[in-house]
């Protein structure tokens, strides 16, 4: 699996891991699938500027788990109207 660089992605992953105590989890979601969706309107049609990263869940739990995080349960939705999938992640700092 390639290795994704994504601008900030590396240090929210390590600020989760440091900020949640033993035991502490994390949930994270996400829509599916590669590369990046650059956005000019937001839902109701308010115009916006950003970027939304796609992952694989695959990709998402690996991050994670390099941050010293433990994936604990996943949960993947199927495409929404907009036609892409979702996933939740959830992961614990070990105790």
């Amino acid at each position: 699996m390639k290795p994704r660089r994504t601008p900030g992605l590396a240090g929210s992953r390590c600020s989760f891991a440091r900020a949640l105590v033993p035991g502490g989890q994390v949930l994270v979601g996400t829509h599916v699938g590669d590369g990046d969706v650059v956005r000019a309107e937001a839902y109701g049609g308010v115009p916006v500027t950003w970027t939304t990263h796609l992952w694989q869940p695959e990709q998402l739990a690996v991050l994670f788990a390099d941050a010293g995080l433990e994936p604990v349960a996943e949960l993947r939705l199927s495409a929404d109207p907009s036609g892409r999938a979702q996933v939740l992640l959830a992961a614990r700092r070990p105790s």
